[in-house]
């Protein structure tokens, strides 16, 4: 669940790119493949570049990229690289079950209000779009 926080947190995703809804098309869902690294010369990966492809707000023909970068307190390459490593090479969705399905968003959500349950902190103030706001608040306070 680390990396699908940090996932959709730092390039601020919406939630449909990263899980799904029973009965919906998995059109808008994030596959494995593209996903690609970027590394450094010493082969450390210091980015990783996700391409959406349907991206809501842009013309559907036109894919988008997406680049994660590192970051100190909680490094989404570092968790999203973990992730990788247990779930495999299966081309699903890059969120998925050990039966290549799709996360839903259902699960999603009960995870996150769990996790926030064991922090103890108020389950009422946050939803999943809350990764989205949150990032977007975040970039406009680093300026």
């Amino acid at each position: 669940m680390q990396a699908m926080y940090a996932t959709a947190f730092f390039p601020a995703l919406r939630v449909g790119e990263i899980t799904c809804q029973p009965n919906q098309s998995q059109r808008n869902l994030i596959f494995l493949n593209p996903v690609s690294f970027i590394s450094n010369r010493e082969g450390s990966v210091n980015a990783i570049k996700l391409t959406l492809r349907n991206y809501k707000p842009i013309d559907p023909a036109d894919p988008v990229d997406i680049f994660i970068y590192r970051a100190k307190l909680v490094c989404p390459i570092s968790l999203l690289l973990a992730y990788l490593n247990l779930r495999g090479t299966s081309q699903s969705p890059l969120f998925c079950w050990p039966d290549n399905s799709p996360i839903s968003r259902k699960f999603f959500t009960k995870a996150l209000s769990d996790s926030l349950r064991f922090c103890d902190l108020d389950v009422s103030g946050y939803k999943p779009h809350s990764f989205r706001t949150g990032a977007a608040s975040w970039v406009a306070a680093k300026g």
